[in-house]
């Protein structure tokens, strides 16, 4: 089971009304460009000293929620990317993946306040998801992808969520959450001639949709 959503923001106005006052005094995104603590959207992720930076809302970047239903596994599906229609570095993208719930029948409600918690996940190595496992796709302005699954992970590279909070449901009528995460990581693309890259002291405002 499958779907696409999509959150975005029509004017300047929403942006600031929905962003938490909470994100800036816990401190999580200290020290940072001050203009990516304030005025901002609501969805963002930052790594490596603003080497990599999004935000939902600026220089044509969507914010958009899948979930996957398999072999009674769910995962959740967080994805930084632009329209079809942009015009200028269209192939930059980020993926976050968790899964992080198990049911016994394919129509068994998803129980989402018991699912998905704060605290430390692994991430996965090979292709496939464990259960309290993450994957992290990076996509370049080139159009080379880079997979956490296919590196070695330092033992101290770990996935933290930090905060989880009701959102608004999407346009499909989805129910939302709005996750505060932090994570080290390496990605690898062994085809490429620049076979690796490094997120350092990554930080992120994503969202995800799930079933009712």
């Amino acid at each position: 089971m499958r779907k696409l959503s999509i959150i975005y923001w029509l004017t300047l106005l929403s942006f600031i009304f929905l962003a938490c006052a909470g994100e800036k005094e816990d401190g999580l995104f200290q020290p940072v460009a001050e203009d990516f603590i304030s005025d901002q959207p609501v969805f963002k992720f930052m790594a490596s000293s603003e080497q990599y930076r999004i935000q939902a809302g600026v220089n044509d970047f969507y914010m958009f929620t899948e979930y996957e239903f398999v072999d009674n596994l769910h995962t959740f599906i967080s994805r930084f990317s632009k329209l079809s229609s942009c015009d200028v570095a269209c192939e930059e993208s980020l993926v976050i993946r968790i899964k992080d719930f198990q049911t016994v029948e394919s129509s068994a409600q998803v129980a989402i306040d018991q699912s998905i918690q704060t605290g430390e996940y692994s991430f996965s190595v090979g292709a496939s998801l464990s259960l309290s496992e993450v994957s992290i796709e990076y996509t370049n302005v080139n159009g080379i992808t880079y997979y956490s699954d296919q590196a070695a992970q330092d033992a101290s590279n770990t996935f933290t969520i930090h905060s989880i909070e009701d959102f608004a449901d999407n346009e499909n009528g989805n129910p939302t959450k709005k996750l505060t995460v932090s994570f080290d990581c390496e990605l690898a693309n062994e085809t490429n001639n620049d076979p690796f890259i490094s997120f350092r002291n990554a930080t992120a405002v994503i969202g995800i949709a799930y079933p009712e």
